[in-house]
């Protein structure tokens, strides 16, 4: 019997965790990010992260930007979205997850 085994050396981290709420810290981190696709990747990655920790505080907005960003991310793996088009809704989706959907509130609500 031969037994092996596989060690790793060292590893790179891709992405620290950034707070999506840090707007500086992350525009920075992402601007550091070569290639549109990769940028809304690790984009979708954080709201999704964001969105499992607050989905108590509100349900329905975080199910539906999960949908949306799901949506969106099969739409990229399928081709039927360019990597341009795939970073801009992921940074639609941003602003809805920092804003929790205030843009959706209808203007008489919001005074």
């Amino acid at each position: 019997m031969v037994v092996k085994e596989i060690g790793a050396g060292s590893y790179k981290t891709s992405i620290e965790p950034i707070d999506i709420f840090n707007i500086e810290r992350f525009d920075a981190d992402i601007n550091k990010i070569i290639g549109d696709a990769a940028k809304a990747d690790a984009i979708a990655s954080r709201i999704k992260k964001v969105a499992t920790e607050k989905m108590s505080e509100d349900p329905i907005l975080y199910l539906q930007l999960s949908q949306l960003i799901q949506s969106a991310i099969d739409a990229h793996r399928a081709k039927r979205l360019s990597d341009r088009d795939y970073l801009q809704q992921m940074q639609e989706h941003l602003e809805t997850a920092r804003t929790r959907g205030a843009n959706n509130v209808p203007t008489q609500l919001k005074k």
